[in-house]
C-alpha cells in the first residue's frame, strides 16, 4: 500500500492520502525520476508515473488520483513470478505551453520498462491524447531522468539500467519540444579518449 502526503499549510499540518497504485520506493530503479509532477500553471493537476499501474492523475491538488486510460502503457500490474520492473520514469510539464489560467497543454512522459517498445512519449493536448515520440534514442536505452527548459528543450538522461546496480552505458539527449528535433549531448567517454590519444 502506498500514501502521498499533502499539506493546505505549507507543512504545519499533513493529510495522509491512500493511493491506488504501487510504489516500491525499495525496488530497483528507485532513483529514476521525478516520477511526481504538478503543473506550475494549474497547481490542482498532478501527474504520477508508476511503476505498475501506468501513468495516474489528480485533478483536485492529490486528493483522489485515477489512472490516465488514453496513455499507452497502462501498466504490467504487480510482479507475479517475474522480477520487478521500473515502469514509467517520469513526467514533464513544458510550462511555456500553457499560462494566464490555461493547464500546460505538452507533457513528457518516459517508460524505463525495457520490456516495452518505446521509451518516450508526449501529449499536446493536456493530457487528452497521447503518442510516442519519433527519432528515439537506440534500443536498449532507458530515460530515467529529464528536464526541460524556458524554450521547450527537453534534455534526457539514459542508460542501459535503472540502477542502483548493473548499468554499464547511458547517453544525454535533447529534444526540441517545439520541433521535434533530436540531438546527442553524450560526453566522450574515457575509452573513446584514451583510443584516440593512442592513434
Amino acid at each position: 500500500p502506498a500514501a502521498i502526503l499533502r499539506s493546505r499549510d505549507r507543512g504545519a499540518i499533513w493529510d495522509v492520502v491512500p493511493v491506488p497504485f504501487r510504489m516500491g520506493g525499495n525496488e530497483d530503479g528507485r532513483g529514476v525520476g521525478e516520477r511526481l509532477a504538478i503543473d506550475p500553471n494549474d497547481t490542482a493537476i498532478l501527474y504520477f508515473a508508476s511503476r505498475h499501474d501506468g501513468l495516474q492523475r489528480s485533478l483536485d491538488h492529490g486528493r483522489t488520483w485515477s489512472r490516465v486510460e488514453s496513455f499507452p502503457l497502462p501498466g504490467r500490474g504487480p510482479p507475479a513470478g517475474r522480477a520487478t520492473n521500473t515502469g514509467l520514469s517520469f513526467v514533464v510539464f513544458d510550462p511555456a505551453s500553457g499560462g494566464r489560467g490555461r493547464p500546460s497543454q505538452r507533457l513528457f512522459v518516459g517508460s524505463a520498462d525495457a520490456a516495452q517498445g518505446d521509451h518516450l512519449f508526449r501529449s499536446d493536448d493536456g493530457g487528452t491524447t497521447w503518442r510516442a515520440v519519433a527519432g528515439q534514442p537506440r534500443r536498449g536505452l532507458l530515460p530515467v531522468k529529464a528536464q526541460i527548459d524556458d524554450r521547450g528543450v527537453l534534455y534526457i538522461a539514459y542508460s542501459n539500467g535503472t540502477g542502483p546496480n548493473g548499468v554499464t552505458d547511458g547517453a544525454v539527449w535533447r529534444l526540441d519540444g517545439r520541433t521535434g528535433a533530436w540531438r546527442d549531448l553524450t560526453p566522450e567517454s574515457e575509452a573513446t579518449w584514451l583510443l584516440a590519444l593512442a592513434q
